[in-house]
């Protein structure tokens, strides 16, 4: 159903960034064919990444500061229906792995985010390195992720017995419509001023 998607597009060289359950060297392939772009997180088994990026988790802390940061990336070569295919893994709080078309370099760019300091007892500024392919993928996706996210908490299906396959396909559209209503007025709320404390919470919305 999502390569479907490739022939319904009105025009060429779009950027589909994707999820972790599409993304794969096969379905990049099939969108150069249709001369589209991929970009995403995948899983580690049975998606095509080379051996030579994979990272295994680690579970001891002090073993987790020791491989924080690190890179492995590999370029494909010798395929001419599939040029440019960049597969990456970058060890954050656990091994993450991409796969995409879409980027022409992989490097560190610095970033600031709003931390809360014990010692000075308020929230302040700091900088830190991000990978950019994980930058482009976290602001890419157009919020899926937040979707994803909120949508198991209030299921509209939790309760209904599935008897017919296309309910769902239903049922989740209903969902995701939910959390994007849900998200709509919380952003409308804000650009209002009004008060975190009379903002609707996710339940009561």
């Amino acid at each position: 159903m999502c390569a479907l998607s490739f022939y319904q597009l009105d025009g060429q060289y779009y950027r589909c960034d994707l999820d972790s359950l599409y993304t794969s060297a096969k379905f990049a392939k099939l969108a150069l064919k249709h001369k589209n772009y991929v970009h995403g997180v995948t899983r580690k088994g049975g998606w095509n990444l080379p051996s030579c990026v994979l990272q295994e988790k680690v579970i001891s802390r002090t073993g987790q500061l020791a491989v924080q940061g690190t890179v492995n990336a590999a370029i494909l070569h010798g395929d001419p229906e599939c040029k440019g295919l960049v597969a990456v893994s970058v060890y954050d709080t656990k091994p993450v792995h991409f796969l995409t078309t879409a980027n022409n370099s992989t490097k560190w760019i610095e970033m600031t985010r709003e931390v809360y300091s014990k010692e000075h007892g308020k929230s302040i500024m700091i900088k830190h390195l991000h990978l950019n392919i994980n930058d482009d993928d976290n602001h890419g996706m157009g919020h899926v992720d937040v979707a994803d996210l909120l949508h198991p908490y209030y299921r509209c299906d939790h309760w209904i017995r599935k008897r017919k396959w296309w309910w769902a396909l239903f049922w989740w559209g209903l969902d995701i419509l939910l959390v994007n209503c849900y998200m709509e007025c919380k952003t409308l709320m804000e650009e209002a001023g009004v008060n975190k404390k009379h903002t609707l919470s996710h339940y009561e919305f």
